[in-house]
């Protein structure tokens, strides 16, 4: 009798950072092949507010495949900026939007790039996102590699890849679930649930 084939879950990535987080999303499928029980598919950046990214993912129905059934996952992956501050009380309409609809919420507070920098070391206080540039390019120097923010990110990946253990072990001592948590940042579950 033969074996029925499992198919592959699909794992959506929604995110509104232009470049950034969808070059490392790429580069992770890329390195993975799809190993595990996902398949990651990765949409390119839906530009403006947290707003406008939770409204134009759910304006059209759900993905074309998506299968909630099926253990199918979207994700939105962004960044708690000034714009969110500022306006809360938006964020917060579009929070409880995204969780009514059983979107999963990936954010990064301050920026994308605190998730690299916790390859590198253990952070638990307050440093802004500029910060973050200076101490990557710190760590990159020590790896012969130059870093600038908005590069190619596929050598700054190659450095990564090795140290993603401890990236997610550094991003889980400062998760709180809360995204006014500064530094935090909840990519670690995406890739900790791709990688195994």
């Amino acid at each position: 009798m033969l074996k029925k084939r499992k198919v592959k879950k699909h794992l959506y990535i929604f995110t509104n950072g232009e470049k950034t987080e969808y070059e490392y999303f790429r580069l992770l499928k890329d390195w993975l092949k799809n190993k595990g029980e996902y398949q990651l598919i990765i949409k390119k950046g839906i530009k403006g507010s947290f707003e406008n990214l939770v409204n134009q993912v759910i304006k059209p129905k759900k993905p074309k495949h998506f299968s909630a059934k099926d253990g199918d996952e979207i994700w939105l992956v962004f960044d708690i900026d000034n714009e969110i501050v500022e306006n809360f009380n938006k964020f917060k309409l579009a929070l409880d939007l995204a969780k009514a609809k059983k979107l999963n919420l990936a954010w990064s507070n301050e920026c994308f790039e605190l998730w690299f920098l916790l390859h590198f070391q253990d952070l638990n206080s307050k440093i802004s996102r500029n910060d973050y540039h200076k101490k990557l390019k710190d760590f990159c120097k020590k790896e012969c590699l130059e870093y600038h923010k908005n590069q190619d990110l596929e050598k700054l990946f190659e450095i990564l890849k090795s140290k993603i253990a401890i990236a997610i072990k550094n991003a889980k001592k400062i998760d709180k679930e809360k995204f006014d948590k500064n530094p935090s940042t909840e990519i670690y579950k995406i890739v900790e649930k791709l990688i195994k």
